[in-house]
């Protein structure tokens, strides 16, 4: 929204020194890594009705943290 503000209205908010640069960054990253975070729950969601027994073989909490922080920093490289 403070993109939309200062892009399309001039407003000035995004001005201040590193803010510039991080924002944008930022913006983008959280809107194209949505689709792959998608991905990553349709994938545990069908392991865990297609699959149940081994559901608790593939589907743990570190496993999926794992995947989060991968998707994230593979990502934003």
């Amino acid at each position: 929204m403070l993109y939309e503000l200062q892009a399309h209205w001039d407003q000035v908010f995004l001005q201040m020194p590193g803010l510039c640069e991080l924002f944008p960054v930022v913006f983008l990253t959280t809107q194209y890594l949505s689709p792959l975070l998608v991905l990553g729950f349709t994938v545990e969601r069908y392991i865990s009705v297609c699959h149940p027994f081994q559901r608790h073989r593939f589907c743990t909490t570190r496993r999926a943290l794992i995947t989060i922080a991968a998707l994230t920093t593979l990502y934003t490289r």
